[in-house]
C-alpha cells in the first residue's frame, strides 16, 4: 500500500481564482524534489494531472497546498492515469481526461488519480472547484469513459495485491459534489423546481461537450479554443444565477454571480492543439 497525497496552487487563470491540482506519492512537506528527474530517480511518482511540475503547492487557503491524502493502491493509481509523464502528448498521462477543457480540468483529473484511495479522495477543498465539478462532474463529462477504465483496470489481479480494502468493483456516483451541495441549497418546493432546472440544464450543456469531443474524434476537427470553451462555461454559469438568484448562487459556487469564470487555461490549451488527439 502506499499514500496519496493531493496538492494545489493557484492556476493563474486570468480574471478568476482558481486553483490548480495534482497528486504525488510522497510528501512534498516533507521531502521536495527539484525536478522530475530527482523524483522519479528516487523511485517516486508525480502526476502532472494537465499541469505543469510544481517543487510545492500553496494556495491563500492552504499555505503549504496539502488538500489531503489517503492510503491506495499505486498499481491501480498507475493504471488508471501514468506518472511523471505530462499530460499533453501523453495519451495515457490523461486518464480519461483526453480533451482539456472539453472532457474536464486538472480538477477532474486529480479526482481519477485518488480514486485508488480507500476514501475516494477529492480535490473538493481548491478553489474553483465547485464551479468546475458543476461543469464537468468529478470525474469528467465523459465519466462512463472513466468507469469502463477502473472495470478494466480492476480485471488485473496484480494489481491488487497490496490493498485488498480497494479491491471492490467501482461504485458510479449517483449524485456528484455538485448535485448534492446544490440539493443541500436547493430545498423546499420552489427549491426542488430549481435544482430540477438546474440539473436538466447541467445535462444539456454536457451533451453539448460531448457532441463536441465526438466531432474532434470523428472529423479530426480542431479544439475550440480557450476562449470559447470558457465563453459556453459563462453562458452556463449565468443562466444558473439568473434562475436560483444571487444568494443561493454565491452559496453553492463561493463566488458572486457575474465574476467571469474562466475554468479554462490558455496556456495549456494551446500546448494541447500542438498534438493530435489521440486515446
Amino acid at each position: 500500500m502506499t499514500t496519496l497525497f493531493a496538492w494545489a496552487r493557484p492556476a493563474f487563470v486570468q480574471g478568476f481564482p482558481f486553483d490548480h491540482t495534482w497528486v504525488t506519492d510522497y510528501d512534498n512537506r516533507v521531502k521536495n524534489y527539484p525536478a522530475i528527474n530527482a523524483v522519479v530517480s528516487d523511485g517516486q511518482n508525480y502526476w502532472y494531472c494537465w499541469g505543469d511540475y510544481h517543487i510545492l503547492g500553496g494556495t491563500p487557503s492552504y499555505p503549504d497546498g496539502f488538500l489531503g491524502g489517503d492510503i491506495g493502491s499505486l498499481p491501480l493509481a498507475q493504471c488508471i492515469c501514468e506518472p511523471n509523464l505530462i499530460s499533453k502528448g501523453n495519451p495515457s498521462a490523461k486518464g480519461t481526461i483526453f480533451n482539456y477543457g472539453i472532457d474536464g480540468v486538472c480538477h477532474q483529473l486529480a479526482n481519477q488519480v485518488l480514486y485508488a484511495t480507500n476514501s475516494k479522495l477529492l480535490v473538493h477543498n481548491a478553489r474553483g472547484y465547485m464551479l468546475s465539478s458543476a461543469r464537468y462532474g468529478d470525474y469528467g463529462s465523459n465519466s462512463s469513459a472513466f468507469w469502463a477504465k477502473v472495470s478494466n483496470c480492476r480485471s488485473n489481479a496484480q494489481s491488487y495485491r497490496d490493498n485488498l480494502r480497494i479491491a471492490k468493483e467501482p461504485t458510479m456516483q449517483t449524485l456528484d459534489t455538485f448535485e448534492k451541495r446544490a440539493a443541500a441549497v436547493l430545498r423546499g418546493p420552489d427549491g426542488a423546481r430549481k435544482l430540477k432546472k438546474v440539473i436538466s440544464m447541467r445535462r444539456a450543456y454536457r451533451q453539448r461537450l460531448a457532441m463536441v469531443s465526438r466531432q474532434m474524434a470523428e472529423t479530426e476537427s480542431p479544439s475550440p479554443t480557450a476562449a470559447q470553451l470558457n465563453a459556453m462555461n459563462h453562458e452556463f454559469f449565468a443562466e444558473i444565477a439568473k434562475l436560483i438568484g444571487p444568494i443561493a448562487y454565491q452559496t453553492i459556487f463561493e463566488v458572486p454571480p457575474g465574476m467571469e469564470v474562466n475554468l479554462v487555461d490558455e496556456n495549456q490549451m494551446e500546448e494541447q492543439a500542438a498534438f493530435p488527439m489521440s486515446r
